[in-house]
């Protein structure tokens, strides 16, 4: 207005009622603001100076009545719907219930998550890289997975996707790429769905050929391999589990790549040292994860989970033989080995890496691999020859229940019928 003074501002109902009338300060600079709230709908609003001084508003806003359904309780971008009214982030319910009322009135289903995404989807999903881990871009390749991350975390999209968005992803997305792995928590469903695949037990490794006393506590270098001398703790080095290599991996919660300290970077319990219940190996660096390395073609490895700290939670990392990313899982972990995990990929496992975000000291106690059948279970070693070496591990379980080879015939028992069957097939291996 060309002065300063007072305007007029009245309120009209959607039917052009009056609602009321209110008069205040008026500057060409805009210095003054007023807002009025009406519980009738208001359809009109009238400025007016009574000196003719040229009246107008800037910087208008207005406000809406919103959904009674948003926000609700499901996350917006579940493909398959979140099975009640609304969704949870109120914007997006209240933008997708527009276009489609139905969102609101009844279910949330998967045309809402498909009109949720196109309308209301973070501009950064999909992104580039992984969803299971730090990638150092905003966002992540899957889109459903992306945006259900950065609904409950923005930094995720709008500054980086660090290894917290990666455990996010693992809690939210169901633990990896889909179609790829099977998650297990019951040691039986485990063993029977890799038995009912036509897969065989290699073996289990539990480190209790480790040379300890009882309470003892003892360091090694990287790596401890199946079969080769690391002493002190094994002096003969693992023996129930062919082709496992354990080594620590400095890049902690962002493994990509077998990355080991090398000197004293293992560390072996002699139960019940740090409340352990049975002998165990772990990295000796809290900040270091721990990597699990097959060096043949592996479908099912699974064990139990451990931390050295107090009860918490550990994230498993499944990689191929390429070392190519497969997916992840967090599950409960404690001294005691109380919990297992396991995992089956349809895709040959070459690495596994467990890891705690706090930090809690990690480790796999147990461990059993799963391959597929044998063409030569007599050859225990692996060297491609049935002979002296495979006989002296025969021996050495005689009498036993290993679970596999040399139990050649299944009976639960290494004996007689199993030598012979080693010495029938005696010499190179098919």
């Amino acid at each position: 207005m060309q002065g300063g003074a007072s305007v007029e501002v009245r309120v009209y109902s959607t039917i052009n009622v009056l609602l009321g009338m209110m008069t205040t300060p008026a500057d060409r600079s805009g210095t003054n603001f007023i807002g009025v709230w009406s519980p009738t709908l208001i359809g009109r609003i009238n400025i007016f100076d009574p000196d003719n001084g040229g009246e107008g508003g800037d910087n208008i806003q207005a406000w809406k009545v919103g959904n009674p359904f948003c926000p609700g309780e499901g996350n917006c971008f579940d493909p398959e719907g979140n099975g009640t009214p609304g969704c949870n982030d109120r914007a997006c319910c209240e933008a997708v219930c527009e276009i489609e009322p139905l969102c609101c009135i009844v279910e949330w289903d998967s045309i809402c998550a498909e009109i949720a995404a196109a309308i209301c989807g973070n501009p950064a999903c999909p992104g580039e890289g992984s969803c299971f881990e730090s990638n150092g871009t905003p966002g992540c390749d899957d889109p459903v997975c992306c945006n259900k991350v950065c609904q409950v975390n923005p930094f995720c999209c709008d500054v980086e996707w660090d290894q917290g968005c990666a455990s996010e992803a693992a809690d939210l997305c169901q633990g990896g790429p889909p179609g790829e792995l099977i998650w297990f928590t019951n040691q039986a469903e485990f063993e029977a769905f890799n038995a009912g695949e036509g897969k065989v037990l290699k073996g289990i490794e539990d480190y209790e050929e480790a040379n300890l006393a009882p309470g003892e506590v003892v360091g090694m270098d990287d790596p401890l391999v199946s079969g080769i001398p690391n002493p002190p703790a094994f002096p003969d080095g693992l023996t129930g589990l062919p082709n496992l290599q354990v080594q620590s991996n400095l890049s902690g919660g962002n493994p990509t790549d077998p990355n080991p300290r090398g000197a004293n970077a293992l560390v072996a319990f002699g139960a019940p040292a740090g409340n352990f219940v049975s002998d165990v190996v772990i990295a000796n660096f809290f900040v270091d994860s721990l990597d699990l390395i097959f060096t043949d073609e592996k479908t099912g490895v699974g064990g139990n989970t451990l931390r050295f700290s107090a009860p918490g939670s550990l994230e498993m990392r499944v990689y191929d033989i390429n070392n190519n990313f497969l997916g992840m899982m967090a599950a409960p972990a404690d001294p005691a080995g109380t919990n297992f995990l396991g995992v089956w990929s349809p895709i040959p496992i070459g690495r596994v890496n467990l890891w705690s975000p706090d930090n809690g000291a990690e480790g796999l106690d147990n461990i059993q691999a799963w391959q597929e059948g044998d063409p030569c279970p007599w050859d225990l070693d692996d060297d491609g020859n049935v002979g002296v070496p495979d006989l002296l591990e025969l021996i050495l379980l005689w009498g036993t229940d290993p679970g596999g080879p040399p139990d050649f015939n299944g009976d639960g028992d290494v004996g007689v019928p199993d030598l012979l069957e080693l010495i029938l097939n005696w010499g190179a291996c098919p």
